[in-house]
């Protein structure tokens, strides 16, 4: 329900693991749905970092890699800059 005058704020909520297995996934939905059910006048995006085919962050890119490495970049980046607020599930291995 949106009132009008009120604050809306957009925010989403990161599915922070690429691996084969991730639980992260799981508990991002949970949370998401749990968000989507509130009455709290925001609105929540589910974001998967898996579907942007990021480099992983130190590793060396071929040069006839990088511009498709830069276009991967530049779409996080713009997807980041949508939103107004941020949660994201870290994975935590024992």
């Amino acid at each position: 329900m949106i009132v009008e005058g009120s604050a809306c704020y957009q925010s989403e909520n990161i599915i922070g693991s690429t691996r084969q297995g991730r639980n992260g996934e799981a508990v991002a939905k949970w949370v998401y749905d749990f968000a989507t059910e509130r009455n709290d006048n925001a609105k929540y995006e589910l974001v998967d970092l898996a579907d942007f085919n990021l480099p992983f962050y130190g590793s060396a890119i071929p040069e006839a890699m990088q511009e498709e490495a830069k276009a991967h970049i530049q779409a996080w980046s713009e997807k980041m800059a949508s939103f107004e607020r941020a949660l994201q599930k870290s994975t935590y291995y024992l």
